[in-house]
């Protein structure tokens, strides 16, 4: 592995400086003294390993083109010839947990979900954008260009021109999973009625696809000294209150976050009134 990793980064410099340390819920990764700095490279045996890092390589790559909040750099993904594969991104200095920096996220996370083809142009006027030379490219469906993974469950990312539909079927993958394993018919009973009932909770939305972290648990975000950071995405393009969804999961979020959210994004009217 390290000597394809020495090829890859195109370094004469490969020495693990920290390792054995959790790249994510699943996989295992080591911080690597190179030519040109600290890299961040995560491992999985997992047979789908590669496509699983491609998605999060070209999830940090579109969030890095942003330029909104900061993600590690990409860099490359390997795949292994024994099986498996590596991804190496930036090292980040991550000082702690979210606690200097909770309402810097949450404006932050809020001009990100701004970013829809409608008023996508005004906001990337207004946003002073961490990379200057890079082109954001704003899209008008729901999905994503690759497919991505929650741990190792796949999320088929085909575009759709309706959100409830592509919610719907996003849904339908897990509950698929459960059923195969647990064979629970209860469940599978309540969501066949949910679904029916879906459209309904979205009847007086007019939802705008706009880019997402998709994971945006307490595990995956943090600060360094400069500010609030986020990592191990799996993007895709939907309604912004799905990433504030995934954050309320775990707790551990500070309510500033919140604050300052809605301060940029106000909750829509009608959700007020419900």
């Amino acid at each position: 592995m390290e000597r394809q990793l020495k090829e890859v980064l195109n370094t004469s410099v490969l020495k693990c400086v920290k390792g054995n340390i959790k790249g994510g819920k699943i996989s295992r990764a080591c911080i690597y003294e190179t030519d040109d700095g600290m890299v961040f490279v995560k491992s999985n045996n997992f047979t789908q390993a590669k496509e699983m890092f491609d998605g999060e390589l070209r999830s940090l790559e579109v969030l890095y083109s942003a330029g909104i909040i900061r993600v590690p750099k990409p860099i490359k993904v390997v795949g292994l010839p024994d099986g498996g594969a590596v991804i190496a991104m930036e090292a980040l200095n991550l000082t702690g947990d979210l606690k200097q920096y909770g309402a810097e996220l949450g404006e932050q996370l809020a001009r990100l979900h701004l970013l829809t083809v409608e008023n996508g142009k005004r906001e990337m006027r207004m946003c002073s954008s961490i990379h200057k030379s890079v082109t954001f490219e704003l899209v008008d469906k729901f999905g994503f260009d690759v497919t991505t993974y929650c741990g190792f469950i796949p999320q088929d990312n085909s575009w759709q021109d309706d959100w409830v539909n592509f919610f719907a079927r996003k849904i339908e993958v897990h509950m698929q999973l459960i059923d195969k394993e647990f064979g629970n018919r209860e469940v599978r009973d309540l969501w066949s009625q949910l679904l029916l009932r879906l459209p309904k909770f979205f009847k007086s939305i007019d939802v705008k696809p706009t880019l997402l972290h998709g994971d945006l648990c307490r595990s995956n975000i943090g600060e360094t000294e400069d500010g609030p950071v986020m990592f191990d995405p799996y993007c895709f393009y939907g309604h912004s209150e799905f990433d504030l969804s995934i954050s309320k999961v775990f707790g551990g979020i500070p309510e500033s976050f919140y604050d300052a959210y809605h301060t940029v994004l106000p909750v829509p009217r009608d959700m007020n009134n419900d």
